[in-house]
């Protein structure tokens, strides 16, 4: 590959890292806004490469349109190699030596500066500044980061764990009790992440797709678990660097005075970078007079295209509502990637999932399937008010019975772990 793309690939592998680690840093100040991280993200990749124009005192034709930026002469290239910039000082302010930005940081920038240094073919002394600098501001006593150590997210994890991959994750939603139809969701929209990536690696085109989806159903019906893991997934392909998930409400979007809505919801998304925004009861933002739900989901709309390739938007809630909360938005529509329909529990679902609790929790239901059954198809019991949590009210209210029923005597192990069917409310204790 000619180094002038080596180059182009570097800087703007820089500005895009750098300006999601900067939105990161900046989330709790005002004012610094995402398009703001992208400038400044963007200005430092061309005073880095700047600096190693000038550093060694020589010009290479490909070097010279790098010059200008405020660094003007050998003198201000080596003072700017040699300390930190005030784009690394923001990051070690806001995480540490050690935090994941500034490692973030490091990585970027050697890359960026020894593409750079190779322009000429030769990489002088002086071009080195700038990497010593890096390493005796990351150092830590205790572990020398050496100048080839890679970015912590890509390093294997400590004791000789494996990172997690993609099958790992699917396996994981695989276990999930029901949910068939959403299983089969997720694993298409993999499929077709997968095969995206292979296009490109290839040099062929990919059609332009954002991530975002809407979950509809009740509550209780597994949409939260589906987001964590989709978040997971999509870290393991390299697509999102932090896999994270930022669960966020209503009152955690709209504020209640002019003009303090949309940085309230670009603070949340900021926030979500590099993971999911998961928004439950979404449809809460659809306003009526003088509310600033309207704001919020206009704020949404802009940052869920500027941002299209650095977050998944999950918007959740009930199916109905959650309709109107599509149409408040001529641009929201078009911007979600697909609607999934997460069902009701069945009973028998609903016995597995009880079971799961127990075991987990070191019980053992000692009751049989029909039993349970029975229990969750109460006419009394209404799924769609909790649904999966009833599994779990269940367990939890055995447990109380059992504590009562053993509290007095000296149960033996065996006894201390069996639910029975009196503590399940089944029958009668005698």
């Amino acid at each position: 590959m000619p180094t002038q793309q080596r180059v182009g690939r570097a800087t703007e592998a820089f500005e895009k890292k750098i300006s999601h680690e900067l939105a990161w840093a900046g989330r709790g100040m005002r004012g610094l806004s995402t398009e703001e991280a992208r400038r400044v993200a963007r200005l430092e990749a061309q005073r880095l490469l700047t600096a190693m124009a000038l550093v060694d005192g020589r010009h290479s034709p490909g070097e010279k349109a790098w010059t200008g930026i405020g660094i003007e002469s050998r003198a201000d290239a080596e003072a700017f190699l040699s300390r930190p910039s005030n784009v690394l000082e923001l990051l070690l302010s806001s995480e540490g030596r050690n935090g994941a930005a500034v490692i973030a940081y490091a990585q970027q920038a050697r890359n960026l500066m020894r593409t750079a240094a190779a322009i000429d073919g030769v990489t002088a002394d002086h071009e080195l500044i700038g990497l010593g600098m890096l390493d005796d501001v990351l150092a830590d006593p205790d572990r020398p980061l050496e100048a080839d150590e890679a970015d912590p997210t890509e390093r294997e994890p400590e004791d000789d764990v494996p990172p997690e991959t993609v099958d790992d994750v699917l396996d994981e939603l695989d276990q999930l009790i029901g949910l068939d139809d959403v299983k089969k969701t997720m694993r298409e929209l993999v499929n077709v992440t997968i095969v995206e990536k292979m296009r490109l690696d290839v040099g062929l085109a990919v059609a332009e797709r954002t991530h975002h989806l809407v979950l509809v159903g009740n509550p209780g019906t597994g949409k939260t678990t589906v987001a964590r893991l989709l978040a997971r997934v999509f870290a393991a392909l390299d697509i999102f660097d932090r896999g994270h998930l930022v669960e966020v409400h209503r009152a955690d979007l709209v504020a209640g005075y002019v003009g303090q809505t949309a940085p309230k919801t670009e603070a949340a998304v900021q926030e979500a970078l590099g993971g999911v925004l998961f928004i439950d009861e979404a449809y809460g933002l659809v306003g009526e007079g003088r509310d600033f739900g309207d704001e919020a989901i206009t704020t949404l709309v802009k940052l869920m295209e500027d941002h299209r390739d650095d977050f998944m938007l999950v918007a959740a809630g009930y199916p109905v509502e959650m309709r109107a909360f599509v149409d408040a938005n001529p641009g929201l529509s078009s911007r979600i990637r697909a609607e999934v329909e997460f069902p009701d529990y069945t009973p028998e679902e609903l016995v597995a999932i009880c079971r799961l609790i127990c075991d987990g929790n070191g019980y053992d239901a000692a009751v049989t399937d029909d039993e349970l059954v029975a229990r969750f198809s109460s006419p009394e019991l209404d799924l769609a008010k909790g649904n999966a949590r009833h599994a779990r009210r269940a367990f939890e209210e055995a447990t109380v019975r059992q504590a009562s029923r053993l509290v007095d005597g000296e149960p033996d192990k065996d006894a201390l772990m069996q639910l029975t069917a009196a503590d399940f409310g089944l029958v009668d204790d005698a």
